[in-house]
């Protein structure tokens, strides 16, 4: 019972520190004048997801947005709040508050019966170097503060812009790095989390390949059309858990948005 008030009190620290953040970065976009240039957006996306997981079965549905960006500030309810902390001609540095939605819910498979994953907040740091002809190198190191698991996480990746017959689009593919905390979390069974066929497992830490393809397409100065197609490659040590099936995801986006 003790242990359960202090997590929640540590929770609402976590929220108070999001919106903290949210507001002071907020406050330093106003007072900095009307140079900067700034807009809301809303819209809606069309999500089509390939859980890895055992007896799940592929998601469709439509999710609303609504986001704000300005020169150094983007706020939205999926990828919570970024600082630009640094921008220069050929690199910049981001700071980042980022949410981790639940990997899966006990009711989404029998097979999964009696295990509980929570929403969890990432704090992390983005480098991002570009070279010439739209070539981009990004590594972002992240820690996770809600105190779910503790883990840590670093991702390192080439991102590359390709008009295709006039369309933007962008390449990227890279690796994710997991501690054992954090990969435990996501593909692991606990001791107390055993059931009959589905004994505990240890993942370790892992390395996660992926691509992903995005293309936005203009439809007047305000509307833009989006698109991302993207994939990981699961290795075997997270294959190997009793609670996952597939070897790679592969997920789908589609969506419209409005600047005002």
């Amino acid at each position: 019972m003790l242990l359960k008030f202090y997590k929640n009190r540590f929770k609402c620290c976590q929220i108070t520190l999001l919106i903290f953040f949210a507001t002071t970065v907020w406050g330093q976009e106003q007072t900095a004048g009307h140079g900067n240039n700034s807009n809301f957006s809303i819209g809606m996306a069309f999500v089509s997801s390939d859980p890895v997981y055992i007896n799940t079965n592929r998601s469709a549905r439509l999710i609303p947005f609504l986001s704000f960006e300005s020169t150094n500030l983007r706020l939205n309810l999926r990828e919570g709040a970024t600082y630009k902390a640094i921008v220069e001609k050929d690199y910049s540095i981001e700071v980042s508050l980022l949410p981790n939605f639940q990997p899966y819910k006990s009711s989404d498979s029998i097979s999964l019966d009696g295990m509980y994953r929570a929403l969890t907040l990432d704090g992390s740091m983005a480098f991002s170097y570009s070279f010439k002809r739209g070539l981009d190198v990004n590594l972002e190191i992240a820690t996770e503060l809600s105190n779910q698991f503790e883990g840590h996480m670093a991702d390192l990746s080439l991102s590359q812009f390709i008009p295709i017959f006039g369309i933007p689009c962008v390449l990227k593919g890279g690796a994710k790095w997991s501690d054992q905390n954090r990969a435990q979390y996501f593909y692991g069974v606990e001791e107390d989390e055993e059931r009959i066929g589905r004994l505990a497992y240890e993942v370790g830490s892992i390395i996660i390949p992926y691509y992903s393809v995005n293309f936005f397409y203009s439809l007047d100065s305000d509307t833009i059309l989006f698109a991302n197609l993207n994939s990981k490659f699961l290795p075997s040590k997270v294959f190997n858990s009793p609670i996952v099936e597939k070897e790679s995801s592969t997920n789908l986006v589609l969506g419209i948005g409005y600047s005002f």
